[in-house]
């Protein structure tokens, strides 16, 4: 009876705390994400370990690399993303000249 009594005091504690319905409605929307990352690094993980077998510095070298591409795409692509974005303020600002002079000053 006591035990009983234990599993309805912690049914009540977590429904206080936790929607149930709601967690489960934001997992299975978030599952197609979830997945995807896991493979998309799951790929990268199955490359590092053949490569591993290569050689000691062959996995160095191999990380270095990703690394310092992964840095350099990330640059380049906010890069591209401000370039787009000034552009297309500047487009609209020489359609109307009033918002020129407010986003120079």
């Amino acid at each position: 009876m006591a035990h009983q009594h234990l599993i309805c005091m912690q049914h009540k504690w977590w429904n206080k705390i936790l929607d149930i319905e709601e967690a489960k409605h934001q997992l299975m929307f978030s599952l197609p994400m979830i997945l995807t990352k896991l493979l998309y690094y799951s790929i990268t993980m199955v490359s590092f370990m053949i490569v591993g077998h290569f050689g000691e510095v062959e996995l160095a070298g191999a990380t270095l690399v990703y690394s310092w591409f992964g840095v350099t795409a990330g640059a380049v692509t906010v890069l591209f993303n401000f370039c787009i974005i000034f552009f297309s303020i500047s487009i609209d600002v020489d359609m109307n000249n009033e918002f020129l002079y407010a986003f120079i000053n």
